[in-house]
């Protein structure tokens, strides 16, 4: 029983570090993409980005997220 614990605590540890190492990575991901210079000049037929996202399909066992866009 002891060592299923430890085992517990270990998988823990690691899930709770792997999801905050995530959040940083996300947060740096966002400032770099709103900390980036604007291009000089619109006539260089460069499509303007966008990205939408949202929820594509939900039920009782969970839901399916996706996000499509241009960069």
């Amino acid at each position: 029983m002891r060592d299923a614990a430890s085992s517990a605590h270990a998988m823990a540890r690691g899930s709770t570090i792997a999801f905050g190492v995530g959040l940083a990575g996300l947060g740096a991901a966002a400032v770099l993409l709103w900390t980036e210079p604007e291009q000089a000049g619109a006539a260089t037929g460069a499509r303007p980005r966008w990205l939408s996202a949202g929820v594509l399909e939900a039920g009782p066992a969970g839901a399916i997220l996706g996000a499509k866009g241009s960069f």
